[in-house]
Formats: structure tokens, sequence, C-alpha cells
């Protein structure tokens, strides 16, 4: 509901704060007090296209503000969750609109898009004008009409989420079909790919241990030479220098015991041959080690040659390759079991539609069984509202499946006897729309969550006992959800709970409008000025 409206430089308006009552508020005033801005100023509220006339001559924008209260909030919270926008019961909405064509926006002082209040104004009021009655003649919202009266919200919302999921597996069939069609080249091309990765085998740090190996066989031939040289050199009988040194050594051990000084070149000449046997050893030894094969060359450097031409197509690291196979060997095990995902798709595709069936039956069958109840009901009201002579049926048909069931519903309408029912679209003129609108909601009244109806001058256009029936149905229609009516009938504003009277102020400067909130002393002036009684 509206708990209030700001109006600020606003066509007549300076400044004034409305504050409306939860039931029945009624606005009457002269023609041209300003009546039409306030109604204007809701729409504007509610996102409308905002004209700068509205605007002052003498200042820079006009801003609207409108606090509401939502009991149930979690339709529009859901739509304002996907922008990061929190909101609780207590709602204010903001909208400055500048003569430059700028609009500023805000829900509770956080600046939004206009476009994101276009998306929740219809859970905040709905607007019943004589000019502005379009939602009545759209088929789509009549059979919303429909659904609200038999209570099938839930009903409906369960099989839309049904029906996307159905859509959604459909296009899972649909694209696992058209991968199976070009399933063959994938498996081939992937069969060959880990063929190739598994032939090669290649091990994790492999090929780091083979480039060093290739360093060491490369080099293997000057090593053996070397080392024959250091061989040839200690014990080939042309140079035998191990024999020599051993001569040398036991000639002066020969000669050591007839001088003591002898003793310091035998003693170096022994360690001599010590450093020199050591040496040999350890040549003998490095020599023993060099079982070189002539083939392990060549196989390491083939190696290297199969890994460097598996690298350049599959991954320059060992946990490429690897991650290339793992994908490989996925994508072979996805296509030879793509008949068997193709086959769970179509058991769950066909269980849903089942289904989707039984609920879209359902769905139908209570709007069949509550149609009657709706126009019989519509039709009393009718009738009540002085249209003796009108009827009202509604035409249920099958249509394509769409998220809300398998029906197409059109209201018929006459207002008068003995002329053939023809759909509301085509007939009803705006008096007669904004009656059919009222019959309506209070038919729905009891399911409706709609928080506030705004109804403008929905009495044109009838007599005295029509707007006292008119009056009647807005007071029992208020008990459900709050109503604003602009009218120009004391027989429908005698039953509101809060009078508000707009009225013009005119001095030597400038007209402005005013709102004045009566009590019964000043309602009763304004229903002696409604009905013509002079002062």
């Amino acid at each position: 509901m509206i708990k209030s409206l700001y109006l600020k430089d606003i066509f007549l308006f300076e400044e004034e704060k409305i504050f409306f009552d939860p039931t029945f508020n009624i606005i009457t005033g002269e023609s041209g007090s300003g009546k039409t801005t306030i109604l204007n100023s809701i729409f504007l509220i509610l996102g409308a296209k905002a004209n700068q006339n509205i605007i002052p001559e003498n200042k820079e924008k006009s801003i609207i503000e409108a606090n509401f209260f939502l009991k149930d909030t979690k339709s529009i919270t859901e739509i304002l969750n996907t922008y990061d926008i929190s909101i609780t019961n207590d709602i204010t909405i903001r909208r400055e609109i500048f003569k430059n064509g700028k609009n500023r926006v805000f829900i509770n002082d956080e600046l939004i898009n206009l476009n994101i209040l276009k998306q929740i104004s219809s859970f905040f009021v709905e607007i019943v004008s004589q000019n502005i009655n379009q939602n009545l003649l759209n088929e789509k919202y009549q059979l919303s009409l429909i659904d609200i009266f038999s209570n099938l919200k839930n009903k409906v919302s369960s099989f839309s989420k049904d029906l996307n999921l159905l859509k959604n597996l459909e296009k899972k069939l649909d694209d696992l079909i058209k991968q199976k069609e070009i399933s063959y080249k994938k498996i081939e091309s992937s069969k060959d790919d880990l063929l190739n990765i598994e032939k090669v085998d290649l091990k994790e740090n492999e090929e780091e241990n083979l480039l060093n190996e290739h360093h060491l066989l490369a080099s293997s031939h000057d090593i053996l030479k070397k080392i024959e040289f250091f061989d040839n050199f200690l014990s080939d009988e042309n140079i035998a220098l191990i024999s020599k040194f051993k001569n040398f050594e036991n000639e002066l051990l020969s000669i050591k015991n007839l001088s003591k000084d002898f003793d310091e070149a035998y003693n170096l000449i022994k360690n001599i041959n010590f450093e020199v046997d050591e040496i040999n050893h350890a040549i003998l030894k490095i020599k023993s080690k060099m079982d070189i094969d002539p083939t392990r060359l060549e196989y390491v450097e083939n190696r290297l040659n199969e890994i460097h031409k598996i690298k350049k197509r599959y991954g320059s690291t060992y946990k490429e390759i690897t991650s290339y196979k793992e994908k490989a060997i996925s994508t072979i095990n996805f296509q030879e079991n793509i008949d068997d995902k193709i086959e769970e798709e179509k058991k769950k595709i066909n269980v849903l539609s089942k289904d989707l069936d039984l609920k879209a039956n359902e769905i139908s069958e209570i709007r069949q069984n509550n149609s009657q109840k709706f126009k019989q009901s519509v039709e009393k009201i009718l009738k009540d509202l002085n249209m003796k002579n009108s009827s009202f049926n509604v035409d249920i048909t099958k249509t394509n499946r769409t998220s809300i069931g398998d029906d197409h519903i059109t209201f018929l309408f006459t207002a008068n006897s003995g002329t053939n029912l023809q759909p509301l679209k085509n007939i009803a003129s705006s008096g007669e729309l904004s009656r059919v609108m009222l019959s309506i909601k209070q038919s729905i009244a009891k399911n409706d969550a709609t928080p506030c109806i705004v109804f403008d001058e929905i009495d044109a256009n009838v007599g005295g006992l029509s707007a006292l029936v008119i009056g009647e149905k807005l007071k029992e229609l208020s008990k459900y959800m709050q109503i604003i009516c602009i009218t120009h009938f004391v027989q429908v504003a005698k039953f509101s709970k809060n009078h508000l009277l707009i009225y013009k102020n005119e001095n030597a400067k400038r007209t402005i409008s005013k709102v004045q909130k009566l009590d019964k002393i000043t309602q009763k002036l304004e229903f002696d000025r409604m009905v013509g009684i002079s002062k």
C-alpha cells in the first residue's frame, strides 16, 4: 500500500506530503485543481515516461517520493537481488525529473536504473482509469485474473518452472545429438592422440635425465682416448713410467745402506711410486666403469627426438602432455557413452513431459470449473452496478503450450440484452470497462495480492444510484486492499475512511495546488459543493 506521497515543484504543487489510509481513500476537488497531477505522479513513481512540462518555469527539477509498505516482498526481492539491492517491507521510491531531460530514481536512497523501477512497479499499485484500462483488454491479463480467482498461482508457477526445465533438457538432448553427429571424427582423433602419447610413454623427469646422459655419451670418445693415454703413459712398455720409477727405487735401495745421504732421495721416490700406483688405480677404476654401449647414444638421441615430437603436438611439459592425455580419454569415454546419455535424457524428457501434461490438464480443468463461478460473480456485481442487461462470459480454448499452460482465454461481454457476446476489447466503452474491472476486482479480492488499486473516476458516466453501489463495492473491496479513488460523486465519497480535498490557492504571484485532509465538518462542506449547494 501507499503510506504517503510527497510532491515538490510539480505542476501547481509547490510542496505537499499526502498521507493515505490503508483502506478506502477518496480524492475530490474542482476540475483543474490538481487531482490528475496526483494520478500522474503515481504513474511517474511507477516508471512512466516523464514530460519536462510538469516542472514549473522557475524551477530546475520536480521531485516525487512515495513510501510503500508491502506485506509480501518475495517476488520483488527476487528481482532486486539480481541487482544487489536489498529491501525491507518499508520501501521508499524517489524520482527526480530535470528540465534537461535527465531522470534519477532511488529505492531507499539507493540510485537505480529506471528500467528496474518498471520491472517492479506492478507489485506496488494497479491503476484503473477511464483512459487506461488496456490491461483488461489483454487476453494474457484476463487469464491471470481467472488464475487469481481460481487460486492457481502456485500450480502455474510450478508448471512454469517444470516447463523451463523441460526446455533445458530438450536443449541438452539436441546438443548431445549434434555431438553424436561429429562423434566419430572426435573419437578417431582422440584415439590417435591417445595412441601417440601412450606409445611414447613419457615418464616424469625422463627428458632431463636423458639430456644429462646424452651429454655424457656425446663426450665418451674423448674420455676414452684420454684414459688410454694415461694407461699407456703409466704402463706401456715404451714409456713404462711405473716400471722405471720402480727400478729407480730399487737402485736407491741398493745403495741406501752405504750412506745415509741417500735416505731422503729413497723416501721421496718411494712416496712418488705410491702416488703413481694410486693414480693408476683410479684411472683403471674409471676405465672399468666406462662400459659404453655404442648403440646407447643412438637410442638416447632417438628417444629425445620422440619426446620433442610429442611435445610439439601435445604440450611443452610432462604435465601438459598428461593433461592432454586425460582430456583425450575423457572425450573417448564421453563419445563412446553418448548413446547412453541420449537415452538417459530422453527418459527424463519423457517423464517430465507426462508430468507436465498432467499438470496442464489439472490447471485447465480448474480454470474450466471456476470460469462459470467467475462469470456468475462478475455478472451479479455488474447488475448491482446498474448494468441490468449486461452479460459476461469466459471463453476458454486450447492453444500451444506456454509457461502458463495450454489455455487461451477471452472475456466476452455485452451491455445490452438481445445482442451477442463479443470479446471485451471490441465493444466495451470506457465507463463500462471500468465497471467490469470493478466487478472483476471484487470477485477476485480474497485471492488478489495487489496491495493497492487506484481508481480514476470509475463512476464517470453513471447515475446517482449506480454511483452509490460503486461506493459500496469500493468500500467492500477496501477490506482486502488499499483503495484510492478519484470521484465527483458524494455517493462514492461518503464511504471513504480518508477524504482528501485538492484545491487551488490563488494569490497575486501564482496559483498553488494544496491538499487538505477533511474532517466531518469540512467533508460536509465539500459534499455541499459537489452537489451544487452554495455556501
